[in-house]
């Protein structure tokens, strides 16, 4: 509760979380409690990158030692380095932290995208989410069974998770020129994503 609690605080505004969490994020399939930790973050607005082991001891491996950011750039890179000083091997990340950087600068392109994960467009996406499950044939008669083959299953997650994904970009993600104004949170960082919005369509609600 905490952690959600602390999420969606900073949630509107450009971070980076690392640290040992003690969470092994490669074993989301096997633990409720790990699931439900990605999920706490996810639901922010976060996203990992390191998804690889980090920690070794004997035989075992875990990927404990993570990197989570709401920062959504191309001009990004993360990885692991391979030393032998400790059991956790170092983490990094390289992360745009100014203007001009968080475009490619290979395509040339201002315009990056932001998580907003606000209120009203929680509100939004839950909306979408019952109007596809009520109106969207495709999700509403998914059925899994002993009879189902595993091109079937997988035919039906993709169809699931690409709506779901179409819906959550269309709910929480949002444009940010920033060539068009330096009023905006990559330069005042008092500014949050909403804020941002409006200077830029001060007419549009």
């Amino acid at each position: 509760l905490q952690l959600s609690t602390f999420l969606e605080r900073i949630s509107s505004t450009p971070t980076v979380i690392m640290g040992d969490f003690n969470f092994d994020v490669l074993k989301h399939h096997h633990s409720t409690k790990v699931q439900k930790y990605i999920d706490t973050f996810m639901c922010s607005g976060f996203f990992p990158l390191i998804n690889k082991p980090t920690h070794f001891k004997g035989d075992s491996s875990t990927c404990i030692d993570q990197i989570w950011t709401n920062i959504v750039s191309e001009n990004m890179t993360s990885g692991i380095i391979c030393s032998s000083v400790s059991a956790h091997l170092p983490v990094f990340a390289v992360i745009p932290t100014t203007a001009e950087t968080l475009a490619n600068p290979e395509c040339n392109n201002s315009i990056i995208q932001v998580h907003n994960i606000s209120v009203k467009n929680i509100d939004k996406f839950q909306t979408k989410l019952q109007d596809m499950y009520s109106n969207d044939p495709s999700i509403a008669n998914m059925s899994i069974n002993s009879l189902s083959t595993g091109d079937d299953a997988l035919a039906q997650f993709e169809n699931f998770y690409t709506k779901l994904q179409d819906s959550y970009k269309e709910c929480f993600l949002e444009n940010v020129d920033l060539n068009g104004s330096t009023r905006n949170f990559f330069y005042k960082p008092w500014i949050t994503v909403k804020m941002t919005t409006i200077l830029q369509n001060p007419f549009v609600s």
